[in-house]
């Protein structure tokens, strides 16, 4: 959806799947995003190991990360009111 933000990044792993280095390919990502998305794949992404001939080696991975903007966030809050206005039997935690 327009105004979305999103990053194609490429995430250099030891042969234990321990992140070394994140860089981003491709985005739309404005100000220093890219830092901070760079900096939660490094610090909390979990990886496999990249397997060569069955055998864990040094390489890279490549991962999306989207982040929703104003036009998602309130065509999904407009949407959840739909949705719980003609199901009133919802939980109220879903309000």
């Amino acid at each position: 959806m327009p105004g979305d933000f999103w990053a194609d990044m490429l995430i250099d792993l030891d042969a234990k799947g321990k992140p070394l280095r994140c860089r981003i390919a491709k985005g739309n990502l404005k100000n220093e995003l890219g830092f901070w998305f760079c900096n939660a794949m490094m610090k909390d992404g979990e990886y496999e190991p990249v397997l060569q001939d069955g055998v864990a080696v040094t390489g890279t991975v490549k991962r999306q990360m989207r982040m929703p903007g104003k036009r998602r966030r309130d065509a999904d809050a407009a949407a959840r009111k739909r949705y719980l206005a003609a199901h009133p039997e919802e939980k109220a935690c879903y309000r």
